[in-house]
């Protein structure tokens, strides 16, 4: 299931690098973002963090500068997780970076702020913040509404590993 919320969450946090219509008109073409890997670390008896592995494609001439990102995901309007990546990021130019994107997270903040989800239900997703790019004050917000078992079926077409 951690997988399949994973999945989710990882689409909102592409959605929103990339829907920066600011660094589009600013610097030229969005930023691609894909998805190479998730893993689990920092994992104790209360919580755990998410890190979730992107490769972020530069297609503009110049460097994009990425001071420090500042976000926010809330779901069926709770707060899940509020975090910050606290470090430079340089997206060079023409060129694919990996970034890390950690999610830290309580087992309890599964247990509630997932219930739904996990009956099937759809829930509300608010991915909100602010990107501190090349010296200026970007910010974003994503909503939309995921629900597992369409991840989940779309998880049973793809090949198995």
């Amino acid at each position: 299931m951690v997988k399949g919320f994973g999945f989710a969450l990882f689409l909102m946090m592409a959605v929103a690098l990339s829907s920066c219509t600011y660094l589009a008109v600013r610097f030229g073409e969005k930023p691609e973002v894909a998805l190479e890997q998730v893993y689990i670390k920092d994992a104790n008896f209360l919580a755990a963090t998410l890190v979730f592995v992107l490769d972020v494609k530069n297609p503009n001439r110049i460097d994009l500068n990425i001071d420090r990102v500042d976000y926010d995901i809330q779901l069926d309007g709770q707060s899940f997780a509020k975090t910050s990546i606290d470090q430079k990021i340089v997206l060079k130019s023409e060129s694919v970076t990996k970034v890390e994107v950690p999610l830290p997270f309580q087992y309890l903040q599964l247990a509630g702020g997932l219930a739904k989800a996990l009956q099937g239900q759809d829930v509300v997703y608010v991915f909100s913040g602010n990107a501190k790019v090349s010296g200026l004050s970007v910010p974003f917000t994503q909503k939309g509404v995921f629900n597992m078992n369409s991840l989940l079926g779309r998880k049973a077409d793809s090949p198995s590993h």
